[in-house]
């Protein structure tokens, strides 16, 4: 760790220097300090900024469920793969490539008109049961919102690394129903008044901690099922273009809930913007618009609850980004990066929106070890802006098997390089299972899995 934050008895871990956290994010973390629910330590990223209830890039283990301390956007993660295909074999087809993936996934609020290819994955979703449960009365049917981008800071972006291998990377979450979901939770919880304005929880074995943890739990498995649709759509644009194969793929969530015990004390650790970083275990690091991404391999700290940082983390608002980032700056810092989103609309992603990603993985070097560094050609942001229509391109994604859900959740995090070694992924994860009564129950299972197993299912899969 790089720094301490005490109160009372209580401590908070940090891998980025006091002094370079704003004051806002900070008096979050002194609040988290003093909440009933604490068990140990916090945990806190070189990428905290801050965000409701709680900041974000922050590790929490509580005795129970503070839904404003997993985040509003459930499941929130990246998703990326690796092709045979080099930068050399892209490079003059960067507009083609970024028109055809704007036609063929629908990013803001928009969703897919032709359900044809995503009925199976909603099928298997399940959300017309969770809709009945819960009555969401804004929900917007799976099939059309399974496999789109959404809004904020998510993007697609296509990359190379040193040895100018092309990598797909997508940033996204369980989008419209899963901020319904988070909402509906953080109102519950704010009845309770039983702690800090925003920070209220849910106890152990509570209907409402039973409640919460099973529409978490769903919302991460549509989220992953979210970015790997899109990865399909994504790659099937390209590989009509340019004939290429999947190398590597790994898939990590940022904004989820894991069940462990410290000190014989039963906890929810609670990562908000922090991603799992087990020994071995490899995740994806994002920077922003224009700027490096990395993929890494997790060095168990256990400090860290095993955790690394889930971005560059924000150094400004989207308004005060707004207010004081010159678009001439912004145009030149993307001079190498293909993106229909370098206007007056995106100042607020622009990269001195955000920290320097450099430096935030240099704070991090207990954390991870970087096994890539992966640079920017395309890059897709949410905002619309007009893509030339071409007859038959909307259409024109191929039509692919069904993958079975949990099958991508414990499978996708793989690597074919490191084969005969073990992946630990989501080490202890919390599934829940929904009996005929309606009753609410949940298990904690370990999951370990060889490279190899995952890359041959994987592989045989596509």
């Amino acid at each position: 760790m790089i720094d301490k934050i005490h109160k009372g008895d209580k401590e908070a871990y940090l891998w980025i220097p006091q002094h370079e956290v704003e004051p806002s994010a900070l008096q979050q973390i002194y609040d988290i300090l003093q909440h009933d629910g604490l068990v140990s330590h916090l945990a806190i990223m070189p990428d905290v900024h801050y965000g409701k209830g709680a900041t974000i890039g922050s590790v929490i283990p509580i005795a129970g469920v503070i839904p404003s301390a997993i985040g509003v956007d459930l499941g929130c993660g990246i998703f990326a793969t690796r092709l045979n295909l080099k930068k050399e074999h892209i490079v003059g087809y960067e507009k083609v490539i970024h028109d055809q993936i704007c036609r063929d996934v629908p990013r803001g609020f928009n969703d897919h008109r032709d359900i044809s290819r995503t009925m199976p994955f909603a099928e298997e979703l399940d959300g017309k049961l969770l809709q009945e449960d819960i009555g969401l009365k804004a929900f917007k049917p799976l099939e059309n919102q399974v496999g789109t981008l959404g809004g904020g800071n998510h993007f697609i972006e296509i990359q190379y690394d040193e040895q100018d291998f092309v990598w797909i990377m997508i940033h996204s979450g369980s989008r419209n129903i899963g901020a319904q979901l988070s909402s509906l939770h953080i109102k519950k919880a704010a009845e309770k008044k039983n702690a800090t304005k925003d920070l209220e929880w849910f106890e152990f074995d509570s209907p409402e901690f039973n409640e919460y943890l099973y529409h978490l739990n769903w919302a991460c498995q549509f989220a992953i099922m979210n970015r790997y649709v899109m990865s399909r759509i994504v790659y099937e644009a390209i590989n009509r273009l340019i004939p290429c194969q999947r190398t590597l793929t790994i898939d990590c969530t940022h904004n989820y809930a894991q069940a462990l015990e410290i000190d014989n004390h039963k906890a929810i650790l609670h990562r908000k913007g922090a991603t799992s970083a087990e020994q071995g275990e490899l995740g994806v690091i994002p920077g922003s618009m224009g700027s490096s991404s990395f993929i890494v391999q997790g060095k168990g700290c256990a400090d860290s609850y095993s955790s690394c940082s889930h971005g560059a983390g924000r150094k400004m608002s989207r308004n005060k980004a707004k207010e004081h980032i010159k678009i001439e700056t912004f145009k030149e810092q993307m001079t190498s990066v293909y993106s229909g989103s370098i206007d007056m609309k995106h100042l607020d992603e622009a990269p001195d929106a955000y920290k320097d990603i450099q430096a935030v993985m240099g704070y991090q070097k207990e954390l991870v070890d970087i096994v890539y560094e992966l640079k920017p050609l395309i890059n897709i942001n949410f905002k619309r802006f007009k893509v030339p229509s071409i007859s038959g391109c909307r259409q024109g994604y191929l039509h692919w098997g069904l993958p079975n859900a949990s099958l991508i959740s414990y499978e996708i995090n793989c690597a074919s390089e490191l084969r005969g070694r073990t992946s630990q992924f989501w080490k202890t994860i919390i599934l829940f299972v929904r009996h005929s009564s309606h009753r609410l129950c949940y298990l904690k299972r370990s999951i370990s899995m060889t490279i190899e197993g995952i890359s041959r299912r994987l592989i045989t899969r596509d």
